[in-house]
């Protein structure tokens, strides 16, 4: 007989994953009800709905992981069986894929325990307290001088910063009042990106996510797609970024994206021109490094890296991603991207 104790855990835990399954039930509602208002014949027939429930109960184990797949159908034009609902990713795949060591690549350990200097970062500030990238105490004067002597800004990200959140552009007008009023961050200096990749954005530095997986013939990249930022934006913004579908094997950027509600376009929000194919420069050397990086770190059986490629063709990455990894766009434009690694049985175990 159980104790009072798991049963009250074990209802805890029912109660997390009902309001969370509802949550991603909303959100993928919004995501499939923007892409029929644009794309009308995107629109489910009941069949299919009801197809992609059945699917959902009997391979994933309940129909809360329904509503994702019918947004990747929605996106796709079809419906490709094996694609992780992205409420199952965080609840199954997650847990697995980082076990005890999920959340611990913060972006003030990256570069340490990367040993790698392709992160830009200048500096941390840690329990309120100003080090260099060493991690040697130093104070502020020392450091603004250091910094604005090779930098027009820089940008503080919080410990926990996501989606663009917690991230603040400094200058030396106002990066000791930032300082001062922040606990735990990395303080980063602006990455000049490639020509090619510039004219797909605006002051926030074009990125591109590849995903990589750890098996048993080591790392590999799985799949790819490109932000970019809008006008007047210092950094990228998860609200109101463009995505876009970028090929894995090339590095071809598609002449259509994606806004952050699942919104798709082919012209550009905020000057109307149309998009145009383009190759991500350097493309292979960015898969390598982060094949390279990954194989470091074998505590991770996959991670998310944001990187650019600069003028000069280096790769930089302005951070891993060692946790809920966002896997929804992937999954939707050309998923299963975790094919045959058991990963959408995990529920079974």
């Amino acid at each position: 007989m159980k104790s009072a104790a798991r049963l009250a855990n074990t209802a805890v835990g029912h109660a997390r994953n009902f309001y969370r399954n509802s949550t991603h039930a909303a959100d993928a509602r919004e995501g499939q009800k923007n892409i029929v208002q644009a794309l009308p014949d995107r629109a489910l027939e009941p069949a299919l709905r009801k197809e992609i429930k059945t699917y959902a109960t009997k391979h994933f184990g309940s129909k809360a992981f329904a509503p994702w797949l019918e947004t990747y159908a929605a996106w796709r034009g079809e419906f490709v069986e094996g694609c992780l609902p992205d409420n199952y990713h965080n609840q199954y795949v997650v847990p697995h894929a980082m076990g005890p060591h999920v959340g611990t690549l913060r972006n003030t350990l990256a570069r340490r325990i990367l040993e790698t200097d392709r992160l830009p970062d200048i500096g941390y500030i840690l329990h309120g307290r100003l080090y260099d990238v060493d991690a040697k105490p130093v104070d502020i004067t020392s450091f603004q001088r250091a910094a604005f002597a090779k930098y027009p800004h820089v940008y503080v990200k919080a410990a926990k910063s996501l989606q663009g959140l917690g991230v603040q552009r400094a200058s030396a007008n106002n990066l000791a009042q930032i300082v001062a009023k922040t606990k735990n961050a990395v303080i980063q200096y602006p990455v000049e990106v490639h020509p090619d990749l510039a004219a797909l954005s605006y002051e926030a530095a074009t990125t591109i996510r590849i995903t990589t997986v750890l098996d048993k013939d080591g790392p590999r990249p799985v799949a790819s797609f490109l932000r970019t930022g809008r006008p007047s934006e210092t950094h990228i913004k998860a609200d109101t970024e463009i995505n876009f579908i970028v090929a894995i094997e090339t590095g071809d950027v598609a002449a259509k994206a994606m806004l952050g509600k699942w919104q798709p376009i082919s012209r550009h929000p905020d000057t109307g021109a149309p998009f145009q194919s383009v190759r991500i420069p350097a493309f292979d050397e960015m898969k390598a490094q982060a094949v390279e990086l990954h194989a470091r770190i074998p505590q991770y059986l996959y991670l998310g890296w944001d990187a650019t490629v600069t003028p000069s063709s280096d790769i930089m990455f302005f951070e891993v991603n060692a946790g809920h990894s966002d896997i929804k766009f992937n999954e939707a434009a050309h998923g299963p991207i975790f094919d045959g690694l058991g990963w959408d049985r995990l529920h079974l175990k």
